[in-house]
């Protein structure tokens, strides 16, 4: 009984995050590439970079060098762990940071932003 009296008796302090970036984080790196894992507690994700090789020349010079390729290299610019029980709160800010940029797309259009101002219609 004392301990819950003692427990309801401690204040809550709260404290504000101080969001601190090493410095090799100074520039981003640009991903159009994922893979996810799971292992037996954790999501794994992985971002890459996949830049096309070039590959010039007449269209049968081209066919060549595409077909002599083996692979086509993907940087791996982050890996994060993410705790399974946390992943929802991710996937739910990336859904509502994507669904307000959509609405806001949206809205320069409708404002006339982004519009054709063609007036021959």
């Amino acid at each position: 009984m004392a301990k819950k009296r003692e427990e309801s008796k401690r204040e809550k302090i709260e404290l504000r995050l101080e969001h601190q970036f090493p410095e090799e984080f100074s520039l981003a790196s640009f991903a159009n590439h994922m893979v996810v894992q799971k292992d037996e507690h954790d999501f794994h994700i992985s971002f890459f970079q996949i830049t096309p090789p070039l590959i010039v020349g007449t269209e049968s010079e081209r066919r060549e060098q595409a077909e002599k390729l083996q692979s086509i290299p993907a940087k791996c610019v982050a890996r994060i762990v993410v705790a399974e029980g946390y992943l929802p709160r991710v996937i739910a800010a990336l859904q509502a940071h994507l669904e307000r940029t959509a609405k806001a797309a949206e809205s320069e259009l409708d404002n006339g932003r982004g519009k054709s101002h063609d007036k021959t219609a």
